[in-house]
This record gives C-alpha cells, sequence and structure tokens, in this order.
C-alpha cells in the first residue's frame, strides 16, 4: 500500500481503516488488485460516460476510480464516508459482516447461528467453527462438559496461579492479590505458558520453578482426563455386554 498507508498503526481495530487494513492484509499489498477483483466480481459499479474508447480503457480507468476510493476509505476513521456499495462490497468479498467492519462485533463470520453462539457462550469463533466442523469430537467434549471437570479444570489452573502468587505478594512493590487475579481471570490474558511467566510473578518465581509448576499441573490436568476417559470407556464396554447378554 501507499507509504502514507503503511507508516500507520493499525492496532486500534476500533477503527473502519484497520479492520479494511487487516482484511485487506490477508490477501494484498495494495489497493489495486482488490480493486480489480472487486470491479470484476461485480460487487462494485463505475458509471461511464458514453465515450469511444475501448472496453479495455473504460475498465482501467473504473479500476482507477475504485482505487482511489479504497485508497481514502484506508484512511477513515469511521465509515461515515463509506458508500453501502463498498460496505456490502467488503463484507461480501471478505467473507464478514457489515457490524464487523463497522465494529459493532469483534465477531468476523457473516454467519449469524455461529455469531449468535459465540455471543452468548463467550466461544471464540475459531472454537465454534471446531464444534459445528467436528461433530463427532464434539460428543466426546460434550459428554466431558457435563461432568464436574468443566468446573474443576479451569478452578484447578487459577488455583495453581494463586499458589504462584503468594509468593509474589510478599515482595514490597507487589500489587494487591486481588488486582492481579482479575487480570488473570481475563480470557484473552489466558495464554497458557507465557501466562505462566506473566510479570506478576517474576520478581517472586524462578523460571525453573514456574516451569515445573506449569507441567506439573498439565500432568495433573492429563491424568484427571484419563481417568474421565478411561470410566467412560468402561460404561460404554458394560453397556455394550449387556445388549449382547439381553439378546
Amino acid at each position: 500500500m501507499g507509504k502514507h498507508i503503511k507508516k500507520q498503526e493499525h492496532n486500534d481495530m476500533s477503527l473502519f481503516k484497520n479492520r479494511l487494513w487487516s482484511l485487506m492484509g490477508e490477501k494484498y499489498n495494495s489497493p489495486k488488485q482488490l480493486a480489480k477483483d472487486l470491479y470484476d466480481a461485480g460487487l462494485v459499479e463505475v458509471k461511464q460516460r458514453e465515450n469511444f474508447n475501448d472496453e479495455r480503457v473504460d475498465k482501467n480507468n473504473a479500476y482507477g476510480s475504485i482505487e482511489k476510493k479504497i485508497r481514502k476509505h484506508c484512511n477513515s476513521d469511521t465509515a461515515s464516508e463509506v458508500q453501502g456499495e463498498f460496505i456490502l462490497a467488503y463484507s461480501q468479498f471478505f467473507g464478514c459482516s457489515a457490524d464487523y467492519l463497522l465494529g459493532f462485533t469483534d465477531i468476523r463470520t457473516n454467519n449469524m447461528d455461529i455469531r449468535q453462539i459465540c455471543e452468548k457462550t463467550k466461544l471464540s469463533e475459531e472454537a465454534v467453527k471446531r464444534i459445528v466442523d467436528s461433530p463427532v469430537q464434539t460428543v466426546w467434549w460434550s459428554k466431558l462438559f457435563e461432568t464436574p471437570l468443566f468446573i474443576d479444570l479451569p478452578a484447578g489452573w487459577l488455583h495453581m496461579l494463586r499458589e504462584l502468587h503468594i509468593r509474589h505478594v510478599k515482595l514490597k512493590d507487589a500489587k494487591p492479590e486481588q488486582e492481579i487475579m482479575d487480570e488473570l481471570k481475563e480470557v484473552s490474558n489466558l495464554s497458557q505458558f507465557s501466562l505462566i511467566m506473566h510479570s506478576a510473578f517474576k520478581a517472586g518465581v524462578d523460571a525453573e520453578t514456574a516451569s515445573s509448576a506449569y507441567y506439573g499441573h498439565l500432568a495433573k490436568i492429563n491424568a484427571r482426563v484419563t481417568d474421565y476417559f478411561l470410566k467412560g470407556t468402561e460404561e460404554q464396554f458394560n453397556t455394550a455386554v449387556k445388549q449382547d447378554d439381553g439378546q
């Protein structure tokens, strides 16, 4: 893209230009190719004056006109000056909802069923897609969610974090315990191993201790899930035997 666009910060996803930039960045290095694709797909129209130009010249003129508008959109904080035709075109081309482009939701998909599941369950879009696309595995997870492990596993995780945190709160400049625990409960901060190395713990827990605690905790989780799996397999086996005996 143009230098003036490249030099901008694109982290603030509340801005229209940054949402558009992130979508474009998945496919293109410049608005020029996007302009061609939108026009060739019939998603955007350009009124042509009556002239004696051949079709190739008119098409290139249309490409240029659309490209200028796209570049303007890439510099627009809001969508107030973005024509509805382009909002619809972007949505259809990138497979996202107009609400996502306009900043009304962080859920990208234009599938309303998936969006509603995400909003109601707080599951990520990728998680819901996996659930929908993997029915066999989903049945297994559904059974797991019906057990106490649904509560016990995340509770055990936070318990481990709390134990590590106790070391930190004893330091002179430590934050209040509740403040850091609130930080750790934020879903966006739950990044497994990197979470263990959270800045809250660095001063009070050395890397080796934190790493050992992390893998020790994973071993406990694995043991509990394995135990559940074996019990479930045994129950299924016994049920099958009873059915065979009854025949």
